[in-house]
Formats: structure tokens, sequence, C-alpha cells
């Protein structure tokens, strides 16, 4: 998927909690997409979400998780398209960048469906305290 551009809505989410880890981000989207897949950005193929999240060490700070293989080989073959916008999650992580030098982690979404909103707040269960982001 490399050298991909995909447009959408971002959801910014600034990590307050000291102890926060990437896979439990991971796992929340685990939690709505049972058979996720993850891909480097910068990366070939795809490898199933469940095993990414038994990492011990996560370097990556730029991937793509698509809700099943299915869908990362139509975002492969045709990009984004009204039927599958929805189906993959682009998410940046780790710069300080937020208030006080936190990190931030960005979630791009094709649109705000109650689907993504769910996922939203899953996200943002796991990264903070108070409202959701808005986009």
């Amino acid at each position: 998927m490399s050298g991909m551009m995909i447009g959408g809505t971002d959801l910014i989410f600034s990590v307050r909690r000291a102890d926060f880890d990437i896979r439990s981000v991971l796992e929340a989207i685990l939690d709505l997409w049972p058979h996720a897949v993850f891909e480097e950005a910068d990366g070939e193929g795809t490898q199933p979400l469940a095993e990414v999240c038994g990492r011990k060490v996560f370097p990556s700070e730029e991937f793509f998780i698509s809700r099943d293989a299915a869908a990362a080989k139509s975002w492969d073959e045709q990009g984004a398209t009204p039927e599958n916008a929805n189906d993959l999650v682009h998410i940046l992580w780790g710069q300080p960048s937020g208030p006080a030098g936190q990190p931030q982690l960005t979630v791009v979404v094709g649109s705000l469906t109650d689907e993504m909103i769910r996922l939203r707040d899953a996200i943002h269960a796991r990264t903070n305290e108070g409202p959701p982001p808005r986009p």
C-alpha cells in the first residue's frame, strides 16, 4: 500500500495516560473487526492484527488496519472507493505534539458512520479521559 494517499476524516487523540501502549488501540479495533489485518505504511503484504497485538516491541508509527484480508485486497487494487472507504483505517502515532508534549494518535477513517463512531469511542476509552475528539 506504499505511496497510496487516502482521504477521509482525521480523528486526533491526545494521549494522556502515562502507561499508554498502542496495542490497546489495536485491541479495541480487533474487538470490532475480529478478522482485521495489519500493514506497515511502507510495507507490502498484511498479517493478522491478532498476531501484531502479541508483539513485545511495536516500533511502527504509521500503519494501516483493514477490516479483513478482502478489504486490504480491495484497497490495494482499487484504492478508496465509496464501498470500501470505511474498511480501512490509517494510524499515525508516537510523535509528541499534543499539549505539553504529549504523544498524539491520529486515526484516519473514511467518514463518521455509526460504526466509525463506535471505533472512535473505543479508541478514546483506551487513550485518555474527557470527551471524544471531533473531526
